[in-house]
């Protein structure tokens, strides 16, 4: 144990922003380990956010280990523990607080730990991530003299273990302490001029124009808000799940604000202050009724961006007293986003587009804030980009892809990442984020079609043509394989494409998509991927276009499907003229999906060959290979054979031949709820769907089908 005054150093040195009034710290690594435990279920509730018990869940134990500092400290407000788990095969949370007189554990969760790496907890009452988890009229702890902590988690072995490196507790002024040194202003315009070029990204500015010209917010969908100087918050807990976080997350006011900087508008900045002066009333000075949303993990990254954006002029659009609580809200939202107990709080698994927009945020803010300590902020931010980077983002050759099965999320991570490397100029280092960028680019280009659209792989939103996209070019042709990354393009100079998914590195943002195939051809995408309308994933809609019969691609009826990693590989060789596509995937239970794809793009000729196989004998496989056709492509059968079709489209100058062999077709089209195998739609934008044709060519018994498309011959 050290004494009061090497204890308060001790804490100064580690956490400059706290004023110490009164503080015991105890060193030395403690080692939590199986004599420690309690052998059965965790001993504390498991987070809402976790999945439910399945059949096969490992049997969860928890370690409880009080340490004893010493001395009591009164009224303490605060407590910090050094800790490192190891050993675990898989680990709910580590659970750091301390007991009141009142019995009551007053803790916070870190629900996706690191094992192996020494992490610390720190929290005060006064901080926002204390408040969240114990309730915000927790004013403090009591008297303290011992600091818990509490690994729930399975390791079938017992060998699961949690090291201390030191453990505190305090009682601290409940002012944080400002550096006394200066304000960088020239970093700040620079942090603020890197976000709003960020944020021009991500926002339409018509969206900005549409608010100032007749006050209307838009938020998610077509629907929009009429808005004025002292209107309610817009959404509430009954609202869809998207709304709720765009509003929260203050994605409006950082449009309006960005929209200012860049075209001069003072309406424009004075309506993105209104946004942040109405979010801060509502939900920050006061309990917000929907907390779910309003300290989302994403929301609370994006509205960091918008305080960023708007503490230069807050004095000037809305008094001293809105600066005073702008500022305040900068500091004590540094602080949640660099907790531990915060990081990505709201997803199952540590790595995740989500801490990257924790960690943009965290790290803007370390810039500009005038929080004393605000270097370690800074540290933390890259640091944990860096490690979410190596683990989100692989390489293949020159090309550079997100893992998480979207091409939407593909391009939003490298728009963050390019904003990122700007920032970590500014803090003196850049940790290959400008590099990463380049590759993902190179993808990005390479993914795409002639007109500059992409194919809607995972939760990607099918946007109209994008003018300024930068299109495939002469060293795009031919055949791109990304066998890793589970990516294969192809393109020819006469402007086709066909791209083909396997993606099977992670579960997040993933459709029943494996093998799909997209098609582009004459200024029209033929086979379409529908994207998927929504966040609800568990409505109609969205779980049809999730699910395998809105895909190009083979489905087995009645089979479960799993979007679990390690189902699914994919390789190619040949060009543009002669080309062979080779992938498998296990995903739907007990069978294993072959698909071969030869053929060439100039001309369109391809031969589609699809093999299901039973991995029980006495369960043979009945699939079926559909084919999803965008929105006015007419399919028209012939009725001679039953064995071909046709295929137009009114901007197309040549149709599209569709033969088949040993098989039975039918075509569906529209929406008819809860029946995907008659259904036909693809989404557009949030909320928005279209009615689509889609042709199902059911498979004979042995579960092998061939089928083929090529440019119509000319009428």
């Amino acid at each position: 144990m050290l004494g009061l005054e090497t204890s308060q150093a001790w804490l100064a040195h580690h956490f400059p922003e706290r004023q110490i009034l009164d503080a015991v710290v105890r060193r030395g690594v403690d080692r939590l380990d199986h004599n420690d435990s309690i052998v059965g279920p965790a001993s504390m509730t498991a987070d809402a956010t976790e999945q439910a018990p399945g059949p096969e869940e490992p049997t969860w134990r928890s370690l409880v280990r009080s340490i004893d500092l010493g001395r009591v400290v009164p009224n303490a407000t605060g407590y910090a523990v050094v800790y490192r788990v190891r050993g675990w095969r898989s680990i709910r949370y580590v659970a750091v607080g301390v007991e009141g007189a009142d019995g009551t554990f007053r803790h916070v969760k870190v629900r996706h730990p690191r094992q192996g790496h020494w992490d610390s907890v720190a929290v005060d009452v006064t901080d926002l991530v204390h408040g969240l988890e114990n309730g915000w009229d927790t004013l403090h702890t009591g008297a303290v003299q011992s600091v818990q902590i509490r690994v729930s988690g399975s390791d079938d072995d017992g060998l699961g273990t949690a090291d201390v490196a030191w453990a505190a507790t305090w009682r601290a002024d409940p002012e944080l302490r400002l550096s006394a040194t200066a304000e960088h202003r020239s970093v700040t315009r620079a942090v603020v001029s890197a976000l709003a070029d960020y944020v021009a990204q991500t926002q339409l500015a018509s969206r900005a124009e549409a608010f100032l010209r007749d006050r209307r917010l838009s938020l998610a969908g077509p629907e929009t808000h009429v808005w004025h100087a002292g209107s309610a918050k817009p959404v509430g807990p009954g609202d869809d799940p998207t709304s709720r976080f765009l509003w929260h997350g203050l994605v409006p006011a950082s449009g309006l604000l960005a929209h200012g900087l860049a075209t001069g508008s003072a309406d424009a900045r004075a309506a993105g202050h209104e946004l942040v002066r109405a979010w801060l009333a509502e939900s920050y000075q006061t309990v917000d009724d929907d907390p779910r949303y309003a300290w989302y993990d994403h929301a609370a990254a994006e509205r960091m961006v918008a305080f960023v954006l708007a503490r230069d002029d807050a004095a000037e659009h809305g008094g001293a007293a809105y600066a005073a609580t702008l500022d305040d809200a900068v500091r004590r939202h540094a602080l949640l986003l660099e907790s531990e107990a915060f990081y990505v709080r709201n997803q199952n698994y540590r790595y995740h587009n989500h801490a990257m927009f924790q960690d943009l945020a965290l790290l803007a803010a370390g810039l500009v804030t005038d929080l004393a300590g605000a270097d370690r902020l800074v540290r933390r931010a890259l640091s944990r980009l860096a490690d979410q980077v190596d683990h989100l983002i692989v390489h293949e050759g020159d090309h550079a892809v997100l893992v998480e099965n979207s091409i939407g999320y593909h391009h939003a991570m490298e728009r963050l990442l390019a904003c990122a490397s700007t920032l970590s100029r500014l803090a003196g280092e850049d940790r290959r984020a400008s590099g990463t960028v380049a590759a993902m680019r190179r993808f990005s280009r390479a993914f795409q079609y002639a007109d500059g659209r992409h194919p809607a792989v995972g939760d990607t939103w099918r946007d109209p043509a994008d003018a300024t996209a930068e299109r495939p070019r002469d060293d795009d042709l031919g055949v791109v394989t990304l066998p890793r990354a589970g990516y294969v393009a192809a393109h020819s100079a006469d402007g086709t494409s066909m791209f083909v998914v396997a993606t099977s590195l992670s579960a997040t943002h993933k459709h029943c998509d494996n093998l799909s195939m997209t098609l582009f051809s004459q200024g029209v995408e033929w086979f379409v991927d529908p994207s998927f309308f929504s966040h609800a994933y568990d409505e109609p809609v969205p779980s049809y276009l999730r699910g395998p019969f809105a895909h190009t691609a083979v489905v087995v009826p009645g089979a479960d499907y799993s979007i679990e990693p390690g189902t699914a590989r994919i390789e190619a060789s040949g060009d543009e003229y002669d080309m062979v596509i080779r992938g498998s995937h296990t995903a739907f239970a007990g069978y294993r999906v072959d698909r071969q794809i030869t053929g060439g793009l100039q001309p369109l000729d391809l031969t589609v060959r699809d093999h299901v196989h039973s991995l029980d004998a006495n369960d043979p496989a009945q699939p079926v290979a559909v084919l999803h056709l965008a929105e006015g492509v007419s399919a028209r059968l012939a009725q001679a054979d039953g064995r071909s079709a046709v295929l137009t489209h009114p901007d197309a100058v040549n149709g599209l031949l569709l033969t088949w062999d040993h098989a039975t077709a039918r075509v569906v089209s529209g929406w008819h709820a809860n029946r995907p195998e008659t259904s036909s739609v693809a989404g557009s934008t949030f909320g928005v769907m279209a009615d689509t044709t889609s042709i199902l060519l059911a498979m004979p018994s042995d579960g092998a089908g061939t089928w083929r498309v090529r440019t119509a011959p000319a009428p």
